[in-house]
């Protein structure tokens, strides 16, 4: 009876193996729903400003994102082409002014400058509104 007694003194690591199989599938399905999602991002107001001296190479984006340069509709391609013969006509850097609707997608924008970027175009300026505030009158 004594020789089927024996003192076994090996680590058994097959319990550990399917706890850490487990933990780890289950962190593989859970992974996409912990990454945090987007924020809200309210843009501050803008209170010191430089006027503009000319609205030359005025791109303007409405709300649905449709685009116009100098008052002409544009797409996207006609938007680059433009500004490619623009900037090929000009002997100084040439200056973009890019005026878009508060409710623009952010993507949209950044997509007009990317193609001004890429049409030669050397600073591109975001044109605002600004903020009207109460001026306290002394007296």
């Amino acid at each position: 009876m004594k020789d089927d007694m024996k003192l076994v003194s090996e680590i058994n690591i097959t319990p550990l193996t399917d706890v850490m199989l487990v933990l780890l599938i289950i962190f593989m399905i859970s992974a996409p729903f912990i990454v945090p999602r987007g924020k809200e991002v309210h843009l501050p107001k803008v209170k010191e400003f430089k006027t503009l001296k000319s609205e030359n190479n005025l791109l303007l984006i409405n709300n649905d994102g449709a685009m116009e340069l100098n008052g002409v509709a544009v797409n996207a391609g006609e938007f680059q082409m433009s500004l490619e013969n623009i900037v090929d006509a000009s002997t100084e850097p040439v200056n973009l002014f890019i005026r878009g609707d508060e409710n623009v997608g952010y993507g949209i924008i950044v997509n007009a400058m990317d193609i001004a970027k890429m049409a030669g175009v050397e600073r591109i300026s975001l044109v605002s509104e600004v903020e009207e505030t109460e001026v306290e009158k002394d007296g």
